[in-house]
């Protein structure tokens, strides 16, 4: 059965304007759904139809490879309905043609949920399928309200309500429509008593209607550390070559941005970035001790790893090849524990205080020094508020006792 995609992209929204095409991520609103159906491998570009009524946001679609249709007049009006698109968008179909219908307003629903839903579809054999979230509230909570501000459906609802006994309600998140050209023609409209529901996660289906709706996108944008480090990737990357091409100093800072703000002594090079990982570090550390090879290298990454959700033995893992490739060139290498957070959900210090075991397993396996900042930074595995900015980063202060906390072991190990 072939199989077809369509993208409205209407340009006269009233509530956000012009957001199919707003900025998200690097990339306009509807290139995720754009790349989403691509990737899922489900359609070929040519059979990817972006309908809209905008010559300005044609110019741009057209880059990315995909078919635009340019509506009608009579169907760009604000009072047209999708099942009108959909209808004169199916015409040049034959009758057992399976479409999809993707919303651009949809950016957070990926490749693999756009392919998962078009398995279910075909193996259940549903006359259509539209995807649901599960929601969070029974509708028992739901009430109306009067003009001077009365709720008359709410009256003893915390009496007779009891969460654990509430059944899972599921509500269309407007990210997934599929049907064939036969049954939509027939129905005209996917919401029928053979309607098959795709659950999607809650993180994946933010439907952006207004401003809030977008910065509620942009959020889980940016806190998707995952994709975030593999997007970076060309940048940390470019940063190694740049280093490789300067003299550096003949001790290295291998850090995150937990140590960029950091005064080094004299003979340091500071090689903190900003979200770096461990990982990251172990795959491009080969590139620059292939140039130039330090004396010595202080080694205190591994937060991010467990932020970007690697566990905490892949994170040792890591934190080892670092170790390795420098010992190997006869580096002097100084593992440093990972400093706590306060109250961060993106890691737990549980987590933290397992990699720092693991820390301790690697300086005994690989006969290197380990040192602790925590000591002076933090107490009962957490990092002491005076000396944070946001959980996860140093406050001034912080800064200082870590400066300081370094300076000491380097004066120590001149003494010695």
């Amino acid at each position: 059965m072939k199989k077809i995609c369509l993208i409205p992209a209407r340009s006269g929204s009233k509530g956000l304007r012009d957001k199919n095409m707003l900025f998200l991520a690097g990339k306009p609103l509807i290139f995720h759904t754009i790349e989403a159906a691509l990737q899922s491998g489900a359609f070929s570009p040519e059979d990817i139809y972006v309908s809209t009524d905008s010559e300005a946001y044609a110019a741009i679609i057209r880059q990315t490879g995909v078919t635009v249709l340019l509506r009608e007049p009579e169907l760009a009006r604000d009072q047209t309905t999708s099942a009108e698109v959909v209808l004169d968008f199916l015409q040049q179909f034959s009758e057992n043609t399976l479409f999809a219908l993707l919303q651009p307003t949809s950016p957070l629903r990926t490749a693999e949920q756009v392919q998962a839903a078009i398995e279910q579809f075909e193996k259940t054999g549903a006359r259509h399928l539209v995807s649901v979230s599960k929601a969070d509230k029974s509708p028992a909570l739901y009430t109306t309200m009067t003009a001077d501000g009365k709720l008359p459906d709410i009256a003893g609802v915390d009496q007779n309500y009891r969460r654990q006994n509430s059944a899972d309600y599921y509500y269309p998140n407007g990210a997934i429509y599929l049907s064939t050209k036969e049954a939509y023609l027939a129905d005209k409209s996917f919401f029928t008593t053979e309607t098959c529901g795709f659950e999607m996660e809650k993180e994946t289906s933010i439907d952006v209607d207004d401003k809030a709706d977008f910065y509620q996108a942009v959020g889980a944008r940016y806190f998707d550390y995952q994709a975030r480090e593999q997007a970076n990737q060309a940048l940390y990357e470019n940063r190694f070559s740049t280093w490789k091409a300067k003299q550096l100093k003949p001790n290295w800072f291998l850090a995150d941005s937990r140590g960029e703000l950091l005064e080094l002594p004299e003979g340091f090079s500071n090689l903190a970035m900003g979200g770096i990982t461990a990982a990251t570090v172990a795959a491009n550390l080969p590139q620059l001790i292939g140039q130039q090879i330090p004396e010595m290298a202080v080694v205190a990454l591994g937060v991010n790893d467990l932020i970007t959700d690697y566990t905490p033995a892949e994170t040792a893992q890591h934190l080892e090849m670092i170790l390795k490739h420098l010992q190997q060139v006869g580096c002097e290498v100084i593992l440093v524990k990972i400093v706590y957070t306060l109250y961060v959900a993106s890691v737990s210090n549980q987590q933290i205080a397992e990699v720092n075991e693991r820390i301790d397993y690697l300086g005994e396996k690989w006969n290197c020094e380990v040192i602790d900042p925590n000591s002076q930074l933090a107490a009962d595995k957490q990092l002491l508020y005076s000396y944070t900015t946001d959980g996860l980063h140093f406050s001034a202060a912080g800064n200082t006792i870590l400066e300081n906390f370094y300076q000491t072991t380097w004066t120590r190990r001149l003494v010695q």
